[in-house]
């Protein structure tokens, strides 16, 4: 029974029952019970039916691979070897292959005990599979209901612990900084808002220009050139991909993608190694290379192309960097973290056109961005103060105040100001520039070194829960039923317990 409804959880959502009853195997009703196992005989005669049907379907299969190897003249590999290629290019195939598999093993020779240990790959189930984003109106609707949520709590931890304003603002008493936080997803910038202020450093250029190497960013190549009429994906290949890659490789001599053509240089990426065709002797500039996005690895690619060519040459970004200077050349990187990018959230309502107002109006934070463009070991001293004046005057750029903490209280009283749009507190803001800084000093300061050593992200700002990490504050109670001892998350955070608490305050 057990193992007839693990059958069922695997099958579900896969439109198994549809074609059953698209084949008068049984009605709708009868069909839709295979899932539970409702009928012991009935489920277990319906599997026998799909084992036999994708037995034979995969031996047809076989059999006119087998064919068409002989019409060509090679050699057929074994059946067993087929299966295991066919399962790593198409995941329907192995979708299909593995419910053979358990059909097999578990429900027909009953070779093993049915209080065996289930060993299958690690695909989700249609069952299981995560849940849509719910939309923005939604998302409101529940922040309001939390927020009608958190003053109740407030109300009854301030009844035992000192209710005083400023103590009040020090913390976000939320699950999530509202600032830096929507709803517990990181707020995203548009990246592309501070290519404003940068394109107006340099001079407009409308024709491209003269290149002999070029460096392709393969998902964003596929993101960009639309299927057109292409079904397949080998359509797809045929005619839109391969076709642009030829073009960019026409009057080039270098190329980092997968093309093939005589007398041209290319460079493939192979997870951590890489294939260049014609064969290099010494690849020790590109592999092995551990970086996890490309487009810090395209700068591994940069940096081995300029060195192989015999003149080297910057185009359009050397404008913009004398027009910068060096020194901000080097902390643009930092501004880009701490003002948001894709693992460092967003100020809510604030952007990086409005950010970079502020950086012209308070230069001194420039020494800061450097501090935080090397690879150091920790938060060099004095950078957080300086940061959160940057932070105060972007919010408030007629505020006199250093202290984020002070500035919250003052936009919260006199201004009004919803949650989210009040500045982080100073301890949330130290965890953001910890991350800004993991990224643009660890992960983008070695972006031209193919293998980087990278501190663990867990000191600098993130938090591991489970597989994934995340930053997280919370409103402070604890879990004590009888007595609050040494373990007692109140006792260590040096509060008193409250009616929030399990034990309702009264250890």
């Amino acid at each position: 029974m057990a193992a007839l409804r693990m059958a069922g959880s695997w099958l579900q959502g896969s439109g198994w029952t549809e074609t059953l009853v698209q084949v008068d195997v049984d009605s709708p009703g009868i069909a839709n019970s295979f899932l539970k196992a409702a009928h012991v005989t009935r489920t277990r005669r319906g599997h026998q039916i799909t084992a036999a049907t994708l037995n034979i379907l995969q031996h047809k299969a076989y059999g006119k691979y087998t064919e068409d190897a002989q019409s060509d003249g090679h050699e057929p590999i074994e059946f067993g070897v087929w299966c295991q290629q066919r399962a790593e290019c198409c995941p329907q195939f192995q979708y299909w292959a593995t419910t053979l598999n358990l059909e097999l093993k578990r429900l027909e020779d009953k070779s093993k005990p049915i209080g065996d240990t289930i060993k299958l790959y690690k695909l989700t189930l249609f069952s299981s599979m995560k849940s849509k984003t719910p939309t923005r109106s939604k998302q409101q609707l529940a922040f309001a209901k939390d927020d009608c949520g958190l003053f109740p709590r407030l109300y009854i931890a301030c009844q035992t612990r000192e209710g005083d304003l400023d103590e009040f603002l020090k913390h976000e008493n939320w699950a999530y900084p509202p600032a830096l936080s929507s709803n517990g997803k990181l707020r995203f910038s548009k990246k592309a808002d501070l290519l404003t202020p940068l394109e107006q450093l340099a001079d407009k250029i409308t024709d491209a220009p003269s290149v002999t190497s070029t460096i392709l960013d393969g998902p964003a190549v596929v993101e960009m050139l639309k299927p057109g009429g292409s079904r397949t994906f080998k359509e797809y290949s045929t005619a839109v991909f391969i076709p642009y890659i030829e073009s960019q490789l026409e009057h080039r001599s270098r190329l980092d993608l997968l093309v093939v053509k005589e007398s041209k240089q290319l460079v493939v990426t192979d997870k951590k190694q890489v294939l260049t065709v014609p064969p290099r002797n010494n690849t020790a500039n590109l592999a092995p290379c551990n970086h996890e996005e490309a487009d810090t690895r395209m700068m591994v690619h940069a940096a081995d192309a300029l060195e192989c060519g015999k003149n080297q040459r910057y185009i359009t970004a050397h404008q913009i960097a004398k027009a910068l200077g060096p020194e901000k050349s080097r902390a643009l990187p930092v501004f880009h973290a701490i003002t948001g990018c894709d693992t460092v959230p967003v100020f809510a309502g604030h952007s990086k056109n409005a950010a970079w107002a502020t950086w012209n109006a308070f230069p001194e934070v420039t020494t800061a961005f450097l501090s935080l463009a090397s690879t150091s070991s920790e938060l060099p001293g004095g950078v957080l103060s300086t940061l959160e004046r940057f932070i105060v005057l972007f919010y408030d750029r007629t505020s006199t105040c250093c202290d984020v903490n002070v500035l919250r209280k003052k936009l919260c009283s006199r201004q009004s100001r919803s949650l989210e749009d009040l500045p982080p507190t100073r301890a949330a803001l130290e965890q953001h520039i910890k991350r800004a800084a993991y990224q643009a000093g660890h992960i983008w300061g070695q972006a031209a070194i193919a293998f980087v050593s990278l501190p663990s992200p867990c000191d600098w700002g993130w938090m591991k829960s489970g597989d994934e990490l995340e930053p997280c504050h919370k409103l402070i109670s604890c879990g004590c039923r009888k007595h609050c001892d040494g373990k007692c998350r109140c006792k260590k955070a040096a509060l008193k317990c409250t009616g929030l608490c399990a034990c309702e305050g009264g250890c």
